[in-house]
């Protein structure tokens, strides 16, 4: 198979696509055939030497996929050969078939292409994690989004909406409130620190934005989410 090799630590230029024994399934693991390959800020620190988990080079880094199952693992259920499907892979995933558990392996929804399938598990996954399984966030609470503007922090409201919870997110460009209870006005103030201001609670933004959402609600502090 052909796959991305992180050669040495560097830039990009570092990068080359070299030929590499195909992996085979162990047990509870499923073989895919490569389509796309989510590229995030982790394959990128690993490239450069600063993530610490990452395997040393010569390597390939890539830690979600999708495509289509190639092969099956002994004891694995509830996939076939030839299914669509996007996964969650602990390295690996630069490369035209790539293995991983099957519990990191999941269904690519009907309509869906693999390339948005492979920017799905990651940030999804962080930002669900977050939200529901540390956060504990319930329909009818508040959250609040910093930098929603990558991938974990544009996943965050998204999935805000579906937990039917408040959602207040801001980016560094503009500053966006999903609440119709309240109001939001954005003022720019180059050189300045600006601040974001619910009742009773203020939290810093990034210079050069200021937001103010003014107006009363009853769901009390919100969850601070760091996207």
């Amino acid at each position: 198979m052909r796959a991305v090799v992180i050669t040495r630590h560097g830039p990009p230029e570092v990068l080359q696509v070299q030929e590499r024994p195909d992996p085979a399934p162990a047990g509870g693991e499923v073989a895919i055939a490569v389509r796309a390959a989510g590229i995030n800020f982790a394959d990128v620190m690993a490239r450069m030497g600063l993530y610490p988990a990452a395997p040393k080079p010569p390597s390939i880094v890539g830690y979600e996929v999708a495509g289509t199952v190639s092969a099956l693992g002994a004891g694995v259920t509830g996939f076939a050969v030839g299914d669509r499907v996007m996964a969650g892979t602990r390295f690996g995933g630069y490369a035209e078939r790539v293995v991983t558990n099957a519990v990191n392996v999941m269904r690519l929804p009907e309509g869906f292409s693999f390339e948005e399938g492979a920017a799905i598990p990651v940030n999804w996954a962080t930002a669900s994690a977050a939200l529901i399984r540390f956060g504990n966030v319930q329909a009818g609470e508040r959250v609040l989004v910093h930098a929603a503007a990558g991938g974990v922090g544009l996943a965050a409201p998204q999935i805000g909406v579906g937990l039917r919870v408040f959602t207040y997110f801001v980016d560094g460009v503009v500053g966006h409130l999903v609440n119709p209870s309240l109001e939001l006005s954005v003022e720019m103030q180059d050189g300045e620190e600006g601040c974001l201001s619910f009742p009773g609670m203020k939290y810093p933004t990034p210079r050069s934005l200021r937001v103010v959402a003014t107006g009363q609600d009853e769901h009390g502090e919100p969850v601070l989410l760091e996207g």
